[in-house]
């Protein structure tokens, strides 16, 4: 017990400096009078008791741990610094998430047509034939092997016996008791890359209004080249029209001819006449003068004039005399500008793919950087790059022309 005057007045005997009147309490080793009367003597003009200034926590409360509670918050250059460090984080990994995309997208394109290629080998073991398109009015080799990609349901929708089109040669339309068929978008004909829509417009013969699934992957009907031209003419390629070919059929092997290619759906914009379109990649240009040339023909006729091979890049575009954006646009229908495909131009030519007479001279093309995709006739699933050999291309893309191919 010690003998001692309280800050707050009272003089009492203090148990380890314990005041009762106003609790005041502080470490024994600290109750001595002496220690008491320095601390008043300090309050100053102020007088503040000597307790009220907490020794305690001011002895055993570190530096730090006071200096990081007082602190306010971040100052304008902290947080201009931490805003774009997280830009720069930003702009590093976004390239690379959208390049992981890409190539998973690339990935499941590349399953997709292998599947497609794989299934045309599995009817081929079922009717001893590869499939055919059996003309522009009737079905695609597409909707042929839709047993084979696990679209049994699908193919059970098709009676192959009825027309998929009614009506006169210049009118005709989808015949209305398929259009649950036509009406159906199957995911595997389609490219991941491709964000087009893959509902286009159409009308079937009974005047109703409805739409037809698109398309990403063709079947090639040859290279395009001398007489291979028309579909409707057997071709140097593994389907025509009423080919039903057979594999002894492919006189350069399976693993050097091309059997479908991928390309890119048109934006369903048709008619134009701008010269310039915004996507000429998504759109077929009509060449001008063509529109009578109706009878089948091996080569390509202008005007009535038989011209093989033509020089696209020099007549391109003077010929031109609109666009029509319905690429892709049906997978149920053997034709040329939707399910099947030459090989005359190399992948994602700067030309657009140009229709003459209802066939045309195409180019396939991808959203894919630098090249597309290709499925040969083995199975195997290549990437093309857009600066190919066109010679090269054209060899691939022909089943017999015997050529002694170095794939680059």
């Amino acid at each position: 017990m010690v003998a001692a005057r309280c800050d707050c007045g009272l003089e009492t005997q203090f148990d380890s400096f314990h005041c009762p009147a106003c609790a005041f309490a502080t470490s024994g080793a600290r109750s001595d009078q002496t220690y008491v009367d320095r601390r008043a003597r300090r309050a100053g003009p102020f007088n503040l008791p000597a307790h009220s200034l907490n020794l305690n926590q001011m002895i055993t409360t570190p530096l730090h741990t006071r200096d990081r509670h007082s602190r306010g918050a971040f100052t304008l250059v902290e947080l201009l610094v931490v805003i774009a460090i997280i830009g720069i984080l930003v702009g590093l990994l976004l390239p690379a998430v959208q390049a992981a995309r890409e190539a998973a997208r690339r990935m499941s394109c590349s399953n997709q047509m292998k599947q497609i290629a794989l299934a045309t080998h599995n009817y081929e073991s079922s009717f001893k034939c590869i499939p055919a398109m059996t003309g522009s009015s009737s079905y695609s080799v597409q909707a042929r092997v839709l047993p084979f990609i696990e679209q049994a349901g699908l193919s059970e929708l098709i009676d192959f016996e009825q027309p998929l089109l009614v009506g006169p040669p210049w009118a005709a339309a989808f015949n209305p008791n398929l259009r649950d068929a036509v009406e159906t978008v199957v995911p595997t004909f389609l490219c991941p890359s491709d964000a087009g829509d893959p509902k286009f417009s159409t009308t079937f013969a009974d005047g109703a209004t409805g739409f037809s699934g698109g398309l990403s992957y063709m079947f090639s009907y040859g290279s395009g080249t001398d007489t291979n031209y028309d579909d409707r003419y057997k071709t140097d390629g593994m389907v025509w029209e009423n080919s039903w070919a057979k594999f002894r059929d492919c006189l350069d092997g399976t693993s050097q001819t091309v059997l479908l290619a991928e390309t890119v759906m048109g934006d369903q914009t048709s008619g134009l006449t701008d010269p310039t379109p915004a996507g000429p990649h998504r759109r077929i240009a009509n060449w001008s003068g063509t529109s009578g040339n109706t009878a089948p023909n091996p080569g390509f006729l202008d005007g009535g004039t038989l011209i093989l091979n033509p020089d696209l890049e020099t007549v391109f575009p003077a010929k031109i005399s609109s666009y029509t954006g319905n690429r892709g646009s049906t997978w149920i229908r053997g034709v040329p500008y939707a399910t099947v495909i030459n090989g005359y131009m190399t992948p994602n030519s700067r030309i657009p793919d140009v229709g003459m007479h209802g066939r045309g001279f195409y180019s396939s093309r991808s959203y894919h950087t630098g090249g597309s995709m290709h499925a040969m006739l083995d199975g195997s699933v290549h990437f093309m790059t857009d600066s190919i050999d066109r010679t090269l291309y054209h060899a691939l893309f022909s089943r017999d022309g015997r050529e002694v191919v170095q794939w680059p």
